[in-house]
């Protein structure tokens, strides 16, 4: 082969690199428009998905204070019924030993009634209790 053979063959292959080399420049022109367009529309689903996590952040956050307050309004009235309770628990114990007294007073008033024998002082004494 012939220098001049050899020359005509580079210079040919030297054309298809060129075609090539701009083939490829094309399709990267063409990739950075679409990498431009996807890196927009990343940053805008970015901005949505942290404004969106705010929004869950907030009803989240919302969502505690009120089950903190309700759970301090269910404490409170827990609080509330234990104290009634305790007072319900005083005033029967009181009526109950009313009742026990009353009980003891009626035997024995009855007692001394059957028996006849009354003294001055017991009468006044059932007066006394009876007036409880």
């Amino acid at each position: 082969m012939s220098l001049e053979e050899r020359v005509a063959n580079i210079e040919s292959d030297v054309e298809h690199i060129r075609s090539d080399v701009a083939e490829v420049k094309g399709d990267n022109k063409s990739l950075r428009g679409e990498v431009h367009e996807f890196r927009i529309e990343f940053h805008t689903f970015r901005t949505e998905v942290t404004k969106e996590f705010g929004v869950v952040r907030e009803e989240i956050a919302e969502s505690r204070t009120e089950t903190a307050k309700e759970f301090g309004l269910v404490r409170k009235e827990i609080a509330e019924s234990k104290t009634e309770t305790a007072k319900e628990f005083g005033l029967l114990r009181a009526s109950i030993e009313r009742m026990k007294l009353w009980g003891v007073v009626a035997i024995f008033g009855a007692a001394l009634a059957t028996s006849g024998v009354l003294p001055p002082m017991f009468s006044a004494f059932w007066h006394a209790v009876k007036s409880l």
